[in-house]
């Protein structure tokens, strides 16, 4: 169960921040819309987790492709998530 979720406040992002939270009962304090998740490259995305520091140990990330994609495969390369594109996986 993540203690944090972190998205963008882009509004299909933050309408699927507000879906997952309630589905999975995480109290609104706990989630938090930061504005350069909007469009952010994997770098980004990146310090936004690292900025949360070692108190959170589960942490969930809603934000946009391709920077969400690319670090899922920077961080996971042989899980090859490929890039996804209106909610369909797009295979190379």
């Amino acid at each position: 169960m993540p203690e944090l979720l972190i998205a963008s406040p882009a509004r299909r992002t933050q309408q699927t921040a507000e879906i997952f939270a309630r589905e999975l009962q995480i109290p609104e304090r706990h989630v938090r819309l930061d504005e350069v998740m909007y469009l952010a490259p994997p770098d980004t995305i990146l310090k936004v987790i690292h900025g949360c520091g070692p108190r959170i140990e589960r942490l969930m990330i809603i934000g946009h492709n391709p920077g969400i994609s690319a670090l899922a495969n920077a961080l996971a390369p042989r899980a090859k998530f490929g890039d996804f594109e209106n909610g369909r996986r797009l295979h190379h």
